[in-house]
Formats: C-alpha cells, sequence, structure tokens
C-alpha cells in the first residue's frame, strides 16, 4: 500500500471528481425538467380567456356579476370549472378614452425623471396569478 499511494490518491481524487459531476449533471436534469413544465404553465397558462372584441367605447366592458354567477353554478355542479379571475384594461386604456383618444403615456421615475420606464397598470384580482397559472 505504501509504494502505491500516489496511484491510490490519483484513484481517489477521480472518483471523487465524477461523483460530484455525476450529482451536479443529475441535479442540473431535475432542475431543467422542472423549468421547462413552469415555463410551459405560464405561457400556456388558463384553458379559457375572454376579451370585449369591441373595444372602442367605454361602456362595452364583461359583466362580472353574471359570469361570476354562470361559473359558480358550473364549479358546484360538476366541478368542471377550477377557478377564474378578471383582470381590467389597462390604465393607459382609460386615460386615452377619457382625454378622447388623444395618446396617453403612463411612466415609472424617480424625482428626477432620469430613470423614467413606460408602463402599463392593470387592476388584477387577488386570486389572478392563482388562476392564470
Amino acid at each position: 500500500m505504501h509504494s502505491h499511494k500516489q496511484r491510490n490518491l490519483k484513484t481517489a481524487m477521480m472518483f471523487g471528481i465524477c461523483l460530484s459531476f455525476l450529482i451536479f449533471a443529475g441535479s442540473t436534469f431535475q432542475l431543467l425538467g422542472e423549468l421547462i413544465v413552469s415555463q410551459l404553465e405560464t405561457a400556456v397558462g388558463s384553458d379559457l380567456y375572454g376579451v370585449v372584441i369591441n373595444s372602442r367605447s367605454l361602456p362595452n366592458f364583461i359583466d362580472e356579476g353574471k359570469i361570476t354567477q354562470f361559473l359558480q353554478e358550473q364549479k358546484e355542479l360538476d366541478g368542471a370549472v377550477v377557478g377564474w379571475t378578471f383582470a381590467s384594461p389597462s390604465l393607459k386604456y382609460f386615460l386615452q378614452k377619457i382625454n378622447g383618444g388623444s395618446y396617453v403615456n403612463t411612466r415609472f421615475s424617480d424625482s428626477t425623471g432620469y430613470k423614467s420606464v413606460n408602463s402599463n397598470i392593470y387592476a388584477v384580482q387577488p386570486n389572478f396569478l392563482d388562476a392564470v397559472n
């Protein structure tokens, strides 16, 4: 054993490096598999998406009360509906309607205006991410 001390050390190091690589590769493949599933859930989202087609006039919105009542009945009837949520049009849309159709830009910035970012602001319900994902 004494004469093969260097050889045994090299063999132990190669074994340790190979074992650590296998653990790293296995955890990476597990992480990538979960990432792909998560990205598909985010991209596909819910099974049904509704929107008002005629968005030229302000009063054309979805009647949340009637739709919520219908979805609640379907959920209690056979459980086909798991969840639902509603989101408003963007704040930019409302401001354009109020200003007579002129272009309105909504921005977030610091007090100097140096770090200014265009943004769309939407009102969503508390369960929005649960229902969409």
